[in-house]
């Protein structure tokens, strides 16, 4: 997987490493699909869109072995079999043709959720297919991208990546050949002593906590590749259940919580305040109700409930009964832990009596949407804005598991919301469907279904004193949910004249989290990210 062009992977401007574009006609019931050019298989085969059809069939498909591919949710919308209604018009293009409009699978097929380019000149030998799981080695015998992956059997301590021989559009030399001879990814099983592993001078580049950045980088060496991404952070609480069905007290929540504070605390400022539209603003979108910190006016709305503020200085219900909620945090996750602590800082300085606790991420489960809780709730979007906004829809469904329950109140908006839905997936053009998001947007604004609190940057500290053609801010060198850039090094190249290997690190297990090792003669990176709690919302 590889990011074109070194590009932010924004919502707005996520594409699939194997296309160049995509379109469909003006009723959005025929899709288009261009294949990037200029790429070859490690072994020497060029790029197609056979592969791209092959990839593509795949997605739709479902196997005896339990596998389902990441479109088959959208398999009863084609127009025919797999193998007919997905099928190559050109070399280089591929039509997928439906039985009903469905204006966001571009956005869908064409994002980061689909998987890998898939070669079929191998894979379609019996690699994958419907009697038999792909084994231990799937994915690893060849790549279209700057690096391949070599000779990697389970269980090894390592992983080895080489360049592709045949380049890539992705950088490096005249001839799209990565500068790198080598890259060792080593498997281990914590990624706590990052920090001082870069200032000792084991490593070379690492993902590190925000909160590390300043100590790291007042050593000239070090130097910072930060890039924002479209994965956030959001509070979250049972809509249907008083006093969270009343909007008024949504809207003084939200008014009573500094999000621009919540960045510096958590992150340091390497993340972005969250838009109550949801998703991150790409563009201006008239009279989206934005909830700037306003501790006066959440005041106002709260006591515009008919409840009192009494001595304490707390408001009570009418029955005189104390509102204390409490806040649910993941004890694993530290900027999560000081989120809910500043958010509970911020509630009580306006009236409401919250109580923080921690909660393991398994336990958390047990939780969700039950009587007055709140708790911190990721997504990992990976999606474009509209196929964001129809998969992890707001429709009909709780925002958080066990997703039973209405996500709007009153039901009506639901109602309105699926309703307009139903018109974007039926809009052939992009500009019409980004209009029809924007009124999508402004009704998440205006009945807050739950806060957008920040959406999470991408933070690497890297040494260079071995290495040039590091990335630049804003970059980023690593996507939320898995997937490492290799764009990002296709440009690094050794100072020195001696010969050079590469080498970089993971841990393994549940705890992924990637950085670079090295020793004496080291090259750059690698990496494989944490899941957590990233949940989607269908």
């Amino acid at each position: 997987m590889a990011y074109p062009n070194l590009g932010i992977p924004l919502p707005s401007g996520i594409m699939h490493v194997a296309l160049q574009d995509y379109w469909s006609n003006s009723q959005a019931t025929t899709w288009y699909f261009r294949i990037r050019p200029g790429m070859t298989w490690s072994d020497g085969v060029p790029v197609n869109a056979t592969d791209l059809e092959y990839s593509i069939q795949l997605m739709f498909g479902k196997y005896s072995w339990g596998g389902i591919g990441s479109l088959y949710v959208w398999q009863s919308y084609l127009a025919g079999p797999i193998t007919t209604a997905v099928h190559a018009v050109n070399s280089t293009v591929v039509e997928v043709d439906l039985n009903q409009p469905l204006g966001t699978l571009g956005d869908t097929i064409g994002a980061e959720n689909t998987p890998n380019l898939t070669p079929k000149h191998i894979w379609n030998n019996g690699y994958l297919n419907n009697q038999t799981m792909p084994g231990d080695n799937f994915g690893t015998l060849v790549s279209a991208g700057a690096y391949y992956i070599s000779n990697y059997t389970k269980g090894d301590s390592q992983v080895v990546l080489l360049p592709n021989p045949y380049g890539s559009p992705f950088g490096g030399d005249s001839k799209g050949i990565p500068y790198l001879d080598q890259i060792t990814v080593k498997l281990v099983s914590s990624s706590a002593s990052t920090s001082l592993m870069l200032k000792g001078g084991e490593i070379d580049a690492a993902p590190v906590s925000a909160s590390d950045v300043a100590g790291l980088t007042s050593d000239p060496r070090f130097k910072v590749d930060y890039g924002p991404t479209p994965d956030t952070w959001i509070l979250e609480y049972p809509i249907f259940n008083y006093p969270y069905n009343m909007s008024d007290f949504r809207k003084a929540m939200a008014y009573a919580i500094n999000r621009t504070d919540l960045v510096q605390t958590a992150y340091s400022g390497y993340a972005v305040p969250g838009s109550q539209g949801y998703l991150p603003m790409s563009q201006s979108i008239p009279n989206l109700p934005q909830y700037d910190y306003n501790p006066q006016m959440a005041g106002q709305l709260l006591s515009g409930l008919g409840w009192t503020k009494q001595a304490d200085g707390f408001y009570h219900l009418p029955n005189g009964t104390l509102f204390s909620p409490t806040l649910y945090a993941p004890a694993e996750l530290q900027p999560q832990v000081a989120t809910a602590n500043r958010i509970a800082q911020y509630l009580k300085a306006v009236g409401i009596d919250v109580q923080v606790q921690t909660l393991s991420l398994p336990s958390m489960l047990d939780i969700w949407q039950r009587g007055t809780n709140m708790y911190l709730y990721e997504q990992n979007y990976g999606y474009p804005p509209a196929a964001l906004l129809f998969d992890y829809s707001f429709a009909g469904s709780a925002t958080g598991i066990p997703l039973v329950q209405p996500v709007f109140w009153p039901p009506s908006v639901g109602t309105l919301y699926n309703q307009t839905l139903k018109q974007m997936n039926a809009e052939g053009t992009e500009a019409g469907r980004n209009q029809i998001m924007q009124q999508l947007m402004t009704m998440i604004a205006e009945n807050l279904p739950s806060i957008t609190l920040y959406y999470v940057g991408n933070v690497w500290v890297y040494n260079t004193e071995n290495f040039g053609g590091w990335p630049t801010t804003p970059s980023t060198m690593e996507w939320p949910g898995g997937e490492f850039n290799m764009t990002a090094l296709a440009t690094i190249y050794s100072l020195s004249a001696q010969t050079s290997t590469t080498t970089s690190m993971a841990p393994s297990g549940a705890d992924y989290t990637p950085y670079i090792i090295g020793g004496v003669v080291v090259v750059i990176v690698l990496l494989a990210v944490g899941m957590y709690m990233r949940k989607k919302r269908t």
